[in-house]
């Protein structure tokens, strides 16, 4: 009897498997295109979330670092005239009780008026550290914040109660630092000789800058000359205001600009100002009435329309660009608004590879009878989706990205080009691209396990 000799079964190596199936793919374009369409779409509507996220968050940080640099002459008048609250002192002091101060402020300030009434008895801010003094106070602090479940001190309760036996000596310190800034502003003041604030740091540069510096207050070179420009901006700013409330002036810009006189305010006058043309004529009326911007040139006009131009922009793109909170920053409800389409964006690859298994029963029968395994069959299906969901992803994410960019230009305009978060946006785009291959070969798994398993001579019997 002749003997049987039993081979090893041959496999073929990844690379050719991955030729097998481009081949494959190429053969069956018109199928390989929904499946693309598929994960393009569903990719393209996360990358657009997520872009416009990004692109908001920039831009919101952008514009807040903005307008601080453009208040800078405010917030110095604030600080020469104001000796500041404790919680605006609390972050100065170098200590941990400070701190903690910080902290325990921020958890009561988040909490909702109920919580805050039930627990502190509607007091807030530091007068929540003095309330609890009282023995009687904390007692009733121990037993509400035992009820709530949700709601947890920053740190242990003990670290709390050590924190109040602190809280006095931490007072003291910062009414003291207060009781400092008091003083300087009251020399400061002392100093001004019956000018206004804004007027006085005109000369931040010059001997005012020294008498600042001399009450104790931190005024560098380079602060103090950007306090002086800015300085000097709102005191001219001020004057063109000013110079247009003269029902005279009125009525000749309303001619100028075919409007009723009754509808001309600043912000109409910043308009006209905006161009040289306009501001030269201006400039002309305010001369030939001697107003208030008559010494002004027309070139310092177009300055500060546009320095008022710039900070209204930037002030509506601080309101808008805010985050609404959620795992893409867009709100919860669009988080589950993405997390449909995910799942819809695997159904339906799932559907476009069952029809594909259902149209190669004979292919995958041939395969079989030559000697292929399930598992080859199977990396064969996962592979191609996932070459395609590769496709997909690449096409969705550059396209997500094209439409959150041009929705976001409409209403910030050059503010989302200054801020375009360049590198978190690549590494968005990256990830979901690899989502998009992520999710076809998940849902490639049930049909690739359909087709693994198919007998051949059934398969070969289907027509």
């Amino acid at each position: 009897m002749k003997a049987i000799e039993i081979c090893e079964q041959p496999v073929l190596s990844f690379r050719r498997t991955v030729q097998i199936t481009a081949n494959g793919v190429r053969y069956r374009l018109f199928r390989s295109m929904v499946t693309v369409g598929v994960v393009a779409v569903a990719v393209a509507f996360l990358m657009n979330i997520l872009s416009e996220s990004l692109i908001r968050r920039a831009i919101a940080r952008r514009a807040a670092g903005r307008i601080a640099d453009l208040r800078l002459a405010a917030t110095w008048v604030a600080r020469l005239t104001d000796a500041g609250s404790i919680e605006e002192i609390l972050p100065e002091v170098p200590s941990d009780a400070a701190r903690q101060a910080a902290a325990y402020l921020r958890f009561f300030g988040g909490l909702d008026y109920a919580r805050r009434r039930a627990l502190l008895r509607g007091a807030a801010g530091p007068e929540a550290f003095d309330a609890l003094q009282e023995p009687a106070a904390l007692e009733r602090f121990r037993a509400g914040l035992a009820t709530m479940r949700s709601v947890r001190l920053p740190a242990p309760l003990a670290d709390f109660e050590g924190f109040l036996r602190a809280w006095p000596t931490l007072k003291a310190e910062v009414a003291a630092i207060r009781a400092k800034r008091a003083e300087a502003i009251a020399a400061v003041a002392a100093k001004l000789d019956g000018r206004s604030l804004i007027e006085a740091l005109t000369d931040a540069e010059g001997a005012f800058g020294d008498v600042v510096r001399s009450a104790g207050f931190a005024l560098d070179a380079a602060t103090a000359r950007r306090v002086a420009e800015q300085a000097r901006r709102t005191r001219d700013a001020r004057l063109v205001e000013k110079s247009v409330g003269t029902p005279e002036m009125r009525q000749a810009v309303a001619g100028y600009l075919d409007l009723l006189p009754n509808d001309v305010n600043a912000r109409v006058l910043w308009g006209l100002l905006r161009h040289h043309r306009g501001a030269a004529w201006y400039l002309a009326r305010q001369e030939a009435a001697q107003g208030d911007a008559a010494g002004l040139a027309a070139g310092r006009l177009v300055e500060l329309a546009s320095a008022e131009d710039e900070a209204r922009s930037l002030a509506r793109a601080e309101r808008m660009a805010v985050a609404s909170g959620g795992f893409t920053g867009c709100g919860e409800r669009m988080d589950w608004l993405l997390l449909a389409s995910m799942l819809v964006c695997v159904v339906g690859i799932s559907n476009s590879m069952l029809m594909s298994v259902t149209e190669r029963f004979r292919e995958i029968a041939t395969l079989k009878c030559l000697g292929a395994l399930d598992g080859f069959i199977m990396l064969m299906f996962v592979l191609e989706a996932a070459f395609l969901g590769a496709v997909g992803g690449i096409v969705g994410a550059l396209l997500g990205t094209l439409l959150g960019f041009a929705r976001m230009f409409m209403p910030y305009g050059s503010l989302v080009t200054a801020s375009f978060p360049l590198g978190e946006t690549a590494l968005m785009i990256a990830v979901s691209s690899a989502l998009g291959v992520l999710l076809a070969a998940i849902a490639s798994v049930y049909p690739s396990l359909k087709a693994a398993r198919l007998a051949p001579m059934e398969a070969m019997r289907i027509q």
